[in-house]
């Protein structure tokens, strides 16, 4: 059974052959004087070089009780030889020093017992005003020491000198994680060493000596190269460490990420006025269920999300605040699910980096506080998305039979879910023709054919919604425009053709840029990468290629309808940046950090300016501000000038007489079918005999001409954008 060492030396050696010789013999001495206190000694060589270095230490091997030349195939850099000696080691202290003896042999007892009693990590430092000698290479040593003890570590006095000591244990916790090859090396080594809790103890060396005058010590990089490559390594290391700190805590920054977007969404939302979409669905959620499913059956959407909204606010209130909570509670979960999803898909850290991106997507945070379906269908494709991989992994029955029933739970919600169910649809076959296994005995077209089957009972109406024409008419072709549009709106929260030049720039370089690093790290990803970097791709860009195509024959683009699947995109922001960063493309991954943030960043903003305005109508809704302006309606008759206006302001009425002019009998089909044999409507000025008649109008000429009326006088006319409420009274002599 072979000696337990007591004591290793790791000589990083790059081209030594001028020194090793008389330093290895240096060391031989010293070791022999002093083997009571350093016991059974090894001493690890590492050349990396193209001298005789490796060859000189290997005729030291009598000298040592044990020594080992590690001789890498070519150059790594200095971190990289470290790492490979410590690797190599076994004693229970282990300690590198310079080949050049800058830090003089007799601290090495000390060193030696600091690491026995005391200490995990014990750390050189050298007196920085006075070992340099140059002023110029005295001053970058101390700015660069001061900017890292800002950064990293405050009340460490010097991260790089060239002698460090660890124990046996402390060495294997803090070099698992260690890559970094240059001249931050040190300060990663002792950055881990602070995430491992180890202990770390300074060890003055006031006797330590400039071996490399000739070089400055820089190791002949110039003084210019080494300080850049020092702060490159400096931001790299605590870039990397916030994202270890956030996997280590990947709950907490969830959970607070959650009720962040919650939070934002709500303090959004309650700042806008209801408008007409809002307003519907909630004059559908106080019907009674039968006339609830009559209503949605003859109008565009499914049932699904206005008996859930039914049921929310029955249990929490029709107040404003309980209606939107409900798609800012989506949101978040949402949010929180797509987090999970990433994780499962690809890592923690990729899932951590993410999550701001997905928070602070200004195109999600506008739907996350409308009252309508979008947010609870982007939960549902995600969480669908999450169930189709576990299944995917699992094949049992009852996985899919889960997707199964999610999907069929999104087509009652909105029927554009469809397309992210097509998408997946697609992700399954490709991978089941590329693995050669039978398409149709794949249990995924058993999940699809129950999902089929849940649904079959609504198809029928589903048909004739689309033959009625129930659908929206406000629908665009997706062509060079909408694409643009799709790309400005969901990272600035503007259509192209509001984005300034100015803004076109960073939004051009982010473009370029996450374009690049996707394709970059597709070439080099793994398989499982690789096939989740795929389903985010097919998932955001197949439905878009979809509406594309049927453009020609019918457009059915709206931007609304993104929301449940460019929350695919703004995942894989976070992804890229993960996966470009790991594989060393930091300066990609800062330009596309930097744009990313600054351009959602300015969304946010743009959003909580704009809010909830109509890019279609050019309108900004007002009803709130309408009905403050009115204040008091107690005598008074709130006349619509329309039912979209009476739709549109009715929740803020609510205790008040509102009616809406339509001199015709409205149509059995529609958004309007809510007030078809409605008390309310009016067909003339006759109807009227309030005091007070406040009128509300859009800027185009009124369609009820009060004015036109004998009995009543315009008092006051006030305008909010393009709102308009008229307050008429009745003439003295007409009362």
């Amino acid at each position: 059974m072979s000696k337990a060492i007591q004591t290793s030396l790791i000589i990083p050696a790059y081209n030594e052959e001028s020194v090793i010789h008389e330093t290895l013999t240096k060391l031989s001495d010293y070791y022999k004087k002093n083997k009571e206190i350093l016991g059974s000694t090894e001493l690890v060589v590492v050349s990396a070089g193209t001298d005789k270095t490796g060859s000189i230490a290997k005729t030291f091997k009598n000298n040592f009780t044990k020594l080992k030349v590690v001789e890498p195939s070519k150059r790594g850099g200095k971190g990289r030889d470290v790492r490979l000696g410590f690797k190599a080691a076994e004693g229970e202290v282990q300690i590198f020093m310079d080949a050049d003896l800058s830090t003089p042999l007799h601290h090495i007892n000390e060193t030696v017992r600091m690491l026995r009693n005391v200490s995990d990590v014990v750390i050189g430092v050298r007196k920085l005003s006075k070992i340099h000698p140059g002023k110029l290479r005295t001053l970058f040593s101390l700015g660069s020491n001061l900017i890292t003890r800002l950064l990293l570590f405050p009340r460490i006095k010097d991260t790089q000198c060239g002698y460090k000591g660890f124990t046996k244990s402390a060495a294997k916790k803090a070099f698992i994680r260690h890559r970094l090859n240059g001249w931050g090396f040190d300060i990663e080594l002792l950055q881990l060493a602070k995430e491992n809790h180890l202990k770390v103890s300074q060890q003055k060396i006031p006797d330590w000596i400039e071996g490399r005058e000739g070089e400055g010590g820089l190791r002949g990089d110039g003084l210019i190269g080494a300080g850049f490559k020092t702060l490159a390594d400096l931001v790299l290391v605590r870039v990397e460490s916030w994202g270890r700190f956030g996997a280590r805590h990947y709950k907490l920054f969830l959970t607070i990420s959650m009720l962040a977007s919650f939070s934002i969404a709500m303090f959004i939302g309650l700042k806008q006025s209801i408008w007409f979409d809002e307003g519907y669905s909630i004059l559908l959620a106080k019907s009674s269920v039968s006339d609830l499913l009559h209503f949605t059956s003859v109008d565009a959407h499914p049932p699904l999300y206005y008996l859930i909204l039914k049921g929310w606010a029955s249990a929490f209130s029709y107040s404003e605040f309980a209606l939107r909570s409900l798609s800012a509670l989506f949101g978040a979960l949402a949010l929180g699910t797509m987090s999970l999803l990433i994780k499962k898909m690809f890592s923690k850290p990729a899932a951590i980096v993410s999550l701001p991106f997905i928070f602070l997507a200004p195109f999600l945070m506008r739907y996350n506080f409308e009252i309508r379906m979008y947010s609870l269908v982007s939960l549902l494709v995600v969480l669908a998305t999450y169930i189709m991989l576990k299944a995917k992994e699992s094949n049992k029955t009852l996985h899919w039979l889960a997707y199964g029933f999610i999907v069929a739970i999104g087509m009652y919600t909105l029927y554009m879910s469809a397309l992210v169910w097509m998408a997946h649809g697609l992700y399954l076959a490709y991978y089941s023709i590329k693995n050669k296994q039978p398409l149709f005995k794949q249990k995924f077209v058993l999940a699809f054919l129950f999902a089929l089957a849940l649904f079959l009972p609504y198809i029928p109406t589903m048909i004739s919604q689309f033959q009625h024409s129930a659908l929206p008419t406000i629908t665009s072709e997706v062509g060079f425009e909408e694409t643009s549009t799709i790309l400005s709106f969901g990272i600035l929260y503007q259509p192209i053709w509001q984005v300034s030049a100015l803004l076109s720039i960073p939004l051009f370089i982010f473009s370029a840029s996450i374009i690049k690093q996707i394709s970059a790290n597709f070439s080099n990803a793994k398989l499982k990468e690789k096939e989740g970097l795929s389903l985010m791709l097919i998932i955001f860009l197949s439905p878009i290629a979809f509406l594309a195509l049927i453009s020609l024959i019918r457009p059915y683009f709206l931007e609304r309808y993104l929301v449940h699947y460019i929350i695919f995109a703004y995942a894989l922001i976070g992804i890229t940046l993960d996966s470009a960063w790991r594989r060393g493309r930091h300066l990609g991954s800062i330009v596309l950090a930097t744009s990313s943030l600054l351009l959602v960043g300015i969304g946010i903003l743009n959003l909580n300016r704009t809010g909830n305005f109509n890019f279609q109508s050019l309108n900004k809704p007002n009803a709130q501000s309408v009905r403050e302006q009115i204040g008091d309606c107690s005598g008074s008759t709130i006349v619509a000038d329309d039912p979209f206006a009476y739709i549109d302001s009715n929740f803020y009425y609510d205790g008040c007489e509102q009616r809406f002019f339509n001199k015709d009998e409205l149509g059995p089909y529609g958004g309007y079918v809510p007030l078809r044999f409605s008390s309310d409507r009016l067909s003339s000025t006759e109807q009227l005999s309030s005091f007070t008649i406040y009128h509300l109008h859009w800027e185009a000429s009124p369609n009820f001409l009060i004015k036109d009326d004998a009995r009543y006088e315009l008092i006051k006319s006030s305008r909010f954008d393009k709102h308009f409420v008229d307050e008429y009274r009745l003439r003295s002599n007409s009362v």
